[in-house]
């Protein structure tokens, strides 16, 4: 659940033997209603390893891994922060769709892995 308006950090983290590199995209978007399929909320990078791109058409945020983010934060383990602020009047579901990838490193595209989760969240009701 988040709260319309409140900001919060969100972690990637991508750990497999044998990682070389590794990468990720993730995108926020409303899952029901009017909005469907549309930007929910913000999302903001909080260091030189993520950055966030707008899709021109849709105006959907896709943050993902710079040329440096590529790089592993410890042995066999992957990791990126951001910050997501929540849709100031939302209602309904938002979904983040998140895609990693596993790279070994060796300039091909064999013997990478590819990994995908998807997360929905709800708005908290206010009660007065």
């Amino acid at each position: 659940m988040f709260t319309a308006g409140a900001g919060y950090l969100i972690t990637i983290t991508l750990e497999r033997p044998g990682l070389g590199r590794g990468g990720f995209q993730l995108a926020a978007r409303f899952a029901d209603g009017p909005g469907g399929g549309q930007q929910a909320g913000t999302l903001r990078p909080l260091d030189g390893r993520v950055q966030v791109t707008k899709q021109e058409v849709t105006a959907v945020q896709y943050a993902h891994q710079t040329e440096a983010g590529t790089s592993l934060t410890s042995p066999d383990k992957a990791k990126w922060i951001l910050e997501w602020t929540a849709p100031p009047t939302a209602s309904g579901t938002v979904v983040f769709h998140v895609a990693g990838n596993a790279a070994n490193d060796d300039a091909s595209e064999l013997g990478d892995f590819i990994y995908i989760q998807q997360l929905l969240s709800r708005v908290q009701e206010r009660h007065n």
